[in-house]
């Protein structure tokens, strides 16, 4: 397994919102850890969180109370997720978020905007029509957003549960986070053309397991790679196999 270009790496851990390092890339984008598979991008006055409101459950770790209103509170401008699973979406907590930043748009699947129709205003609600494989391009706030339909993890949930990626571009700064998407249909799902080069790449823990998602990631000179997962023992299983990761386990404050 050749890993000579995931040297940057790190991973996302089983930590609090309070309880892990933020990775600086450049002087004015900030990409930070929320909980799970949940991050927030932000860079001056733009920012943007992806899978980070989702319904906190002992199944994962997440935001409490006062740590989800210290987020929601706080300006956005895009709200994106991934999956109307529970671990990356909570209709409440989007909500919540949504009319604290009354300005912000949110981008989902559309089973995800089925459940924010009766509280959200539909000019403030996107859900792009794709088939697997498809994309659409979107702007908003000097903010570009590619959307990719790509196959669920869990293959027998696929037709229930659709799973869309996310490319962020912020400041000729770009965020790729996979959510569940299938690591075995990682070359088909994110072609070459669309992501070289980008500076983070978020993408499922198993990857790892797979010598074609590696060997995928390590041809497309991406910058860093983090393999999100929700356990501690999954984060040792990935460290054992690639030692070149390190787990973020630094306190920081989130800015206010």
């Amino acid at each position: 397994m050749n890993v000579k270009n995931l040297i940057h790496s790190f991973a996302l851990t089983f930590a609090l919102y309070t309880g892990v390092a933020t990775p600086s890339f450049a002087s004015d984008v900030e990409v930070t850890h929320v909980a799970n598979a949940g991050i927030k991008i932000a860079s001056g006055d733009k920012s943007v969180v992806i899978d980070a409101l989702f319904t906190p459950s002992s199944d994962t770790n997440f935001l409490n109370t006062d740590q989800f209103e210290q987020l929601a509170s706080q300006s956005t401008d895009l709200v994106l997720a991934t999956t109307a699973s529970s671990e990356h979406f909570g209709t409440k907590r989007t909500i919540s978020a949504m009319l604290q930043n009354p300005d912000a748009l949110l981008i989902s699947t559309p089973k995800v905007i089925r459940k924010m129709r009766s509280s959200i205003s539909d000019n403030r609600l996107v859900a792009p029509k794709l088939e697997l494989f498809e994309s659409a391009e979107y702007q908003y706030q000097g903010i570009k957003v590619t959307v990719f339909s790509v196959p669920h993890s869990d293959q027998s949930r696929q037709r229930s549960t659709q799973n869309y990626a996310f490319l962020v571009e912020i400041d000729r700064f770009k965020v790729l986070h996979a959510g569940n998407a299938n690591v075995q249909d990682i070359a088909k799902s994110f072609p070459e053309s669309q992501i070289r080069g980008i500076d983070l790449a978020v993408v499922p823990a198993l990857c790892v397991n797979h010598e074609s998602c590696v060997k995928h990631l390590n041809s497309l000179d991406i910058k860093s790679i983090a393999f999100a997962t929700n356990s501690e023992q999954s984060t040792q299983d990935i460290a054992s196999k690639a030692p070149y990761m390190a787990a973020l386990n630094k306190p920081f404050e989130l800015k206010q």
